[in-house]
């Protein structure tokens, strides 16, 4: 069997429920929800959903705890609101690597993941990480 280049950021048998979506409307997003938010326990499994670099852990902002990573097409993910993490910075990861645990640090009502997909390392470039996970071949209902 061929190996799929991609995964989803939570075990299979997380539980996890998808809560606010890609471009939400709410008081905790000024500009629109930049990324897919999914309800777990604290503790849970975060996974990379590809192979590449971590290129930033971060702490403290509305994100809370969170990780980003740049994949090997170009592509950066981020991790955020954990409750702790996993990697360091310069840390070469694999499909399916654990970079951290789903928290409820930062601006958060709960325990969950939040997770983008952006173009480039920086906020404002997120696009709408169910569909370009499900372009690229993985699907998360």
């Amino acid at each position: 069997a061929v190996e799929t280049p991609w995964t989803a950021p939570l075990p299979a048998d997380a539980g996890a429920v998808r809560t606010a979506g890609f471009g939400a409307d709410g008081e905790h997003w000024g500009a629109g929800h930049t990324g897919q938010d999914f309800a777990v326990p604290e503790g849970t499994d975060v996974l990379a959903v590809g192979s590449g670099v971590v290129v930033a852990v971060e702490c403290g902002d509305a994100y809370g705890l969170s990780v980003v990573l740049r994949h090997d097409n170009g592509y950066h993910s981020q991790y955020a609101h954990l409750s702790a993490v996993t990697v360091e910075p310069g840390d070469r990861v694999g499909v399916g690597r654990r970079v951290g645990l789903s928290g409820n640090t930062g601006n958060s009502t709960g325990p969950h993941l939040h997770f983008e997909i952006r173009l480039t390392p920086h906020y404002g470039s997120a696009v709408d990480p169910v569909r370009w996970l499900r372009d690229h071949g993985v699907r998360l209902d």
